[in-house]
């Protein structure tokens, strides 16, 4: 046995807080309350709901409502999408609000042409809109043409506002459920507290993006314990799926507007082709793979992912089972999620057998911990006595 283990690479969700239960309840309350808004079923907002996350590959993507096709419709027609509306016409209809908006400028000096600041334009330029922008369909042969314009940007600002109302309904909604039941689990404040006394460095390794991930050390008033956080760049994971660049714009927009950043813990990233359980610990902690043998525990709620970094990387490894996600919040996840996107969140589905070569692999150098303060137990008590504790 070793004589010391001196750094413990922490899990953030569901080890360091309750995610899952957080974030399942949000969900739950956002899928609510489209659906009030909108009058679509909620079954149907919350298969809407499950196409974005599994586009985004994630349970937690901040553009959710924008991209929710259901919602999307309702907000250009204001009426319920009908089956056949699919992505496409969304999408068409999209790009043609686009391209509308230069005709928007043009057509807001017919409505100014009282004005003497303003020109008025002359039949033939409003018939040319009018054709342009598809706004005879539906028209009233005597309205005359300057209302039909009006009317038009009538309707434009409505769609407008309805998206505006149901983001920040949806938003509020969830932040208000967030406040409510986003929890730190017991004792992790204490334990981090101890070990940092003992001499122990603490380590944040997460997949998630850095700015949830410190957003949140911050929000539990934790991350004074850290001395290294490796997460996903928010960039990075924007730059992934295409669409999220019109969120985050540039890496320095996505700090500034997440405004978190500042830390006594180093930031490194973590590449996409490292995420759990291929993490290289020896580069991040700036050691030999050696070294880290017998001085490193991994500890995560999630037995692919964390457990197998440790083994990976040939270091103790700690199953947090305190927030291992049970059956009744991986069955409320699947309904917001497809397989591999629960699988990220709640690790349920990986094989025994996987399991077993682990355990025979790993031997005493594998443990179960059901309360948290068994870290401290193990790290700084009796100094890696891990053999009464194996999983």
């Amino acid at each position: 046995m070793p004589n010391k283990i001196d750094t413990v690479v922490w899990d953030a969700d569901n080890t360091l807080w309750d995610w899952i239960g957080m974030h399942l309840t949000g969900m739950r309350s956002m899928a609510k309350k489209i659906s009030e808004i909108t009058g679509i079923p909620e079954s149907e907002v919350k298969e809407s709901m499950k196409r974005v996350y599994d586009a985004a590959d994630s349970l937690d993507y901040k553009p959710l409502v924008q991209e929710m096709d259901v919602v999307l419709w309702w907000a250009i027609t204001g009426e319920k999408a009908g089956e056949k509306v699919g992505k496409e016409e969304i999408l068409e209809e999209m790009v043609k609000r686009k391209e509308r908006r230069e005709d928007r400028k043009r057509i807001t000096r017919v409505l100014n042409s009282e004005n003497d600041d303003f020109q008025p334009i002359d039949e033939g330029e409003c018939k040319e809109l009018l054709h342009k922008l598809d706004l005879k369909r539906g028209a009233v042969k005597e309205t005359s043409e300057k209302e039909k314009l009006i009317q038009f940007l009538t309707s434009e600002g409505e769609r407008f506002r309805r998206m505006t109302d149901i983001n920040f309904a949806v938003h509020t909604v969830y932040t208000h459920k967030r406040e409510e039941t986003f929890k730190m689990y017991p004792f992790i404040s204490e334990v981090l507290q101890q070990l940092r006394e003992g001499n122990v460095r603490n380590v944040v390794l997460s997949d998630a993006p850095i700015s949830k991930v410190i957003g949140r050390l911050k929000r539990f008033g934790i991350d004074d314990n850290f001395d290294l956080i490796c997460a996903r760049d928010d960039t990075k994971v924007a730059e992934e799926k295409e669409r999220g660049k019109k969120h985050l714009g540039s890496y320095e927009d996505a700090r500034s507007e997440v405004g978190v950043y500042e830390t006594r813990a180093e930031q490194r990233t973590l590449y996409d082709c490292e995420k759990k359980p291929h993490a290289n610990l020896a580069y991040h902690l700036d050691r030999s793979q050696d070294q880290i043998k017998d001085s490193v525990l991994v500890i995560g709620d999630n037995f692919e992912k964390d457990v197998g970094t440790a083994d990976n990387n040939g270091c103790y490894g700690a199953l947090a089972q305190y927030g291992v996600a049970d059956s009744t919040s991986v069955a409320g996840l699947k309904e917001f999620g497809g397989p591999e996107v629960v699988h990220r969140n709640a690790e349920r589905t990986d094989s025994e057998l996987e399991r077993n070569r682990v355990r025979a692999r790993m031997g005493d150098k594998l443990v179960v911990v059901d309360d948290v303060r068994q870290i401290v137990d193990i790290v700084l008590g009796g100094r890696n006595d891990l053999k009464s504790k194996r999983y």
